[in-house]
């Protein structure tokens, strides 16, 4: 988990325009069709309704943060194949954006041809981490200057204009020639000029002109999958040349601080990557396409089973909330379907439970006899409720069953946590499948899928407190004369990654003073070795990995010690050791680290053990912008390179100067830290030179100051300077220093730790030398 500060964009206009309430049709329809009203609903209320959806649901993360939110499933040798890979990538890429015209049509071409540009590179590294063996999903992709209607419009809207749009085709299929036409539904009988839109690209000159517009997009998306769990876009400030990605779900949306669209240029490539690594349609958020549904059986252990629409009952178009779907649908019987590039549906089987869903039919009438049934009541525990009371509606469908006169209804729920208070970014996905109520008769519906039947399936979004009461009123009446007779309800999974989480803590950017900013970096460092001293080397030390407590979490004494498995015996081998853990100790107290912890390391993904890294598997891992520049030198060209502790301890220092410059307390304006700002962005040639830099700047502290021209004006980089300078050259000496600290004899392993404790306990005596100065 990383964090960075919650920030809401002011989106609400000054006076909202009025805007006409539609009922929901009950066409027969299964995909996006045109609306059946005689005057569709505007562009201009349209995208005003958009920013009504969204009032209080719009919060802001970093582009990795974003970007998590989408990644596929990845094994973790795919994880950290993709991230070398994109470190290389960073260092060689010289793909450049021309001028963007002040007028926004005149953008799409370049933009469309820089974007494609990066996503050939995006598909490379895509094969090297995870080819397009069993793909059923990410194939073919390519970028493509649209600017026109959609074949299809959207109930209730007039049919929408995208700018540039993302298509998906087979990999032997090559890119149409003529004239595309785009639709957000899955039509039956696709045809060759027309494709399904994977993602939009859309231009505007205004951030929020970008939200209005995407949001619309969004909601076309939601209304063509019912269920679907997440809509990703990108948005590009042609006059800014920046852009952000946003991603909307049921809750609200989440945005991507705007980054330079070369600068970034990075970002966006492993955001392609990773839209491009998307092998299942479940990956890519989409659950049915409105036309198939493939869930699990409802018997423990046994194949999942289809279902058809076969007609349209209700459909509520929202942006966000409940989203309510309900169609008539029917067993597929042969169990087989066409498979063409409009097929487009989900299975749950990933989730890891089963899923219960009864049918709708008089069996007599089917097949000329009744089926008796049996009992299974053998369920998982509850799932927990949720801390929010805030009511962002969830998806829950519902089948119904008639089965010898009575009917049975099965209720399906997934569920949302969100707060309605001012809340912090979260990151990391919980998916669920976890029964909310104990219901008998599982069986029956196992005899139902035999034959040919019809159901009526309910897809929505709830909140999880909903949810269980539902569950709980509908179990307590199962069975009642006038009432139905109730299988099972379920959660499928929720949408707290793309939340905020609770208020927890902040980026060591909103650090309020340089003395609170030297704490949180001596308690990571603390919380680093104490991981280190179970045999657990981080490997991803960056901004977003460091979290800034709101309130200090109480934790035991900080005691240095090595990993377990050294007996005292091996220990009282070591010379100095009591002498370094004692000191470290008496240093802590001086500097008054307590029980009080005020700030913590999260993300534990990319983890390695200690005596695993010391063999050197020859993985890498890391964020590049504080990879250290040893290890981003062994990568291109490619050597041999064993990840150690000293990568760790010199990217808590790129962290540090990072968190500094971009400090949103006290953002330096002057000339110098904007270029010191903008090299620590690019590759480790330049960010060292800045880290040089600003030692010079110390090295003439006086003449800097005394200067106009060169003063900075950051009190946060002026308190810090001499502690940098100082860290820097512990850290150039720290193969000298495991030399010192240990007999020749000891192992690399606790070689490698009792270099760490030394160095931590060097950083803590710089913040003692430099506490007055701190303050």
């Amino acid at each position: 988990m990383s964090a960075t500060p919650s920030r809401t964009r002011p989106l609400a206009p000054n006076a909202p325009l009025p805007t006409p309430q539609s009922k929901p049709s009950a066409s027969t329809g299964h995909i996006a069709t045109a609306s059946a009203s005689p005057i569709p609903m505007a562009q201009k209320v349209l995208k005003s309704r958009v920013l009504e959806h969204l009032e209080g649901r719009v919060w802001e993360f970093t582009c990795d943060e974003v970007t998590k939110m989408i990644m596929p499933h990845l094994t973790a040798d795919q994880f950290r194949k993709l991230d070398a890979r994109l470190a290389v990538v960073v260092q060689l890429d010289e793909t450049t954006l021309p001028e963007l015209d002040r007028l926004e049509v005149n953008t799409y071409k370049p933009i469309t041809e820089y974007l494609n540009s990066l996503l050939a590179i995006a598909m490379q590294i895509k094969q090297r981490v995870r080819p397009n063996r069993n793909a059923k999903y990410s194939q073919k992709m390519f970028f493509c200057m649209y600017s026109k209607s959609t074949r299809d419009g959207i109930h209730g809207a007039s049919p929408l204009r995208p700018d540039v749009l993302l298509f998906n085709i087979a990999v032997n299929e090559t890119e149409p020639e003529g004239s595309i036409l785009a639709v957000w539904g899955y039509p039956a009988n696709i045809k060759d000029d027309v494709l399904h839109i994977e993602l939009v690209v859309e231009v505007k000159a205004k951030w929020d002109d970008l939200l209005r517009q995407l949001g619309t997009y969004a909601r076309a998306s939601f209304y063509a999958s019912p269920l679907r769990r997440f809509v990703v876009c990108v948005g590009i400030n042609h006059h800014e040349r920046a852009f952000s990605i946003f991603l909307f779900h049921a809750g609200g949306v989440a945005v991507s601080a705007p980054i330079d669209l070369m600068e970034g240029r990075a970002k966006l490539v492993r955001f392609l990557a990773y839209v491009s690594l998307w092998q299942t349609v479940e990956e890519a958020g989409i659950v049915s396409d409105g036309i198939h549904y493939t869930l699990p059986s409802p018997i423990q252990g046994e194949p999942a089973f289809e279902l058809d629409n076969i007609q349209l009952l209700h459909r509520r178009v929202d942006l966000c909330g409940r989203r309510t779907y309900v169609a008539r649908v029917g067993s597929n019987a042969n169990g087989s379907h066409n498979n063409n590039r409009a097929r487009r549906t989900a299975s749950f089987t990933t989730f890891g439970a089963d899923l219960r869903s009864p049918a709708d039919c008089e069996l007599q009438a089917v097949v000329g006899q009744k089926r008796k049934a049996s009992t299974d009541a053998d369920r998982p525990n509850a799932v927990k409720r949720s801390k929010s009371q805030h009511t962002h509606e969830l998806r829950k469908p519902s089948v119904r069953n008639l089965e010898s006169g009575i009917a049975k209804l099965d209720v399906i729920s997934a569920a949302e946590k969100a707060n309605d208070q001012e809340i912090q970014q979260r990151l990391g996905i919980e998916r669920r499948t976890t029964p909310l109520a104990e219901y008998e008769d599982i069986q029956a519906f196992g005899t139902l899928l035999q034959c040919p039947h019809e159901a009526v399936i309910k897809l929505s979004w709830q909140s999880l407190k909903n949810v269980k009461l539902e569950a709980e009123a509908l179990k307590d009446c199962s069975g009642f004369f006038g009432l139905p007779s109730v299988f099972y309800t379920i959660c499928l999974a929720d949408n707290e990654k793309f939340l905020p989480s609770g208020n927890t803590g902040v980026s060591l950017e909103c650090c309020r003073t340089s003395l609170e900013l030297a704490r949180a970096l001596l308690d990571c460092h603390l919380g680093w070795l104490g991981a280190l001293q179970k045999d657990i080397l981080h490997r991803d030390i960056s901004i977003g990995n460091l979290l800034l407590l709101n309130v200090p979490a109480k934790r035991e004494l900080f005691v240095a010690s090595l990993a377990p498995r050294y007996t005292r015996s091996e220990l009282a081998e070591i010379r100095h050791y009591d002498g370094i853990s004692a000191d470290l100790r008496g240093t802590l107290d001086s500097l008054d680290v307590g029980e009080n912890c005020t700030a913590i390391v999260t993300d534990f993904d990319l983890v390695s053990r200690m005596d695993k890294t010391s063999n050197g598997d020859g993985h890498l891992s890391g964020t590049w912008e504080f990879m250290s520049t040893t290890m981003l030198r062994s990568l291109s060209p490619k050597k041999p390179y064993r990840q150690g502790i000293r990568d760790d301890l010199w990217a808590f220092y790129n962290v540090a100067v990072w968190a500094i410059l971009h400090s949103e307390v006290y953002p330096g304006g002057s000339e110098l830290e904007t270029n010191w700002k903008n090299k620590i962005r690019q590759p480790y040639e330049k960010r060292d030179d800045a880290h040089i830099d600003i030692i010079d700047y110390w090295m003439h502290y006086e003449d800097n100051e005394n200067d106009p021209d060169s003063r900075i004006s950051s009190p946060l980089l002026r308190a810090f300077l001499p502690i940098l300078q100082e860290w820097r050259d512990i850290l150039v000496t720290l193969k000298m220093a495991s030399v010192k600290i240990s007999p020749v004899d000891v192992d690399e392993g606790r070689r490698q730790q009792l270099l760490a404790i030394q160095v931590v306990h060097d950083f803590a005596k710089l913040l003692q030398k430099y506490r007055t100065r701190l303050e």
